[in-house]
C-alpha cells in the first residue's frame, strides 16, 4: 500500500518569494533540461535541487504517514 507523504513543519507558514540571478552555464543547462522535457518548467528543477540539498544536509521535508493514519 502506498504511504502518502505529508510536509514537515508548520502548515501555517506562508510561502516566500526569493529572487536570484542565474548566469551562464546555470541558465544554459536549466533551459536545456526544460526544453528536453526533464522538467516542466525551471522552477520545478530548482525545487528539486533544493530537495536534494536539504536531503544532503539531513533535513527531512516530509513525514511518511503510517498505513493506519486516516
Amino acid at each position: 500500500m502506498h504511504n502518502p507523504k505529508t510536509p514537515r513543519g508548520n502548515p501555517e507558514t506562508k510561502g516566500k518569494r526569493y529572487t536570484l540571478t542565474l548566469r551562464g552555464v546555470y541558465v544554459e543547462h536549466l533551459d536545456r533540461m526544460v526544453d528536453q522535457g526533464v522538467y516542466h518548467e525551471s522552477q520545478d528543477a530548482i525545487r528539486q535541487a533544493l530537495r536534494l540539498l536539504f536531503e544532503k544536509h539531513g533535513v527531512e521535508l516530509y513525514l511518511q504517514k503510517s498505513a493506519t493514519s486516516p
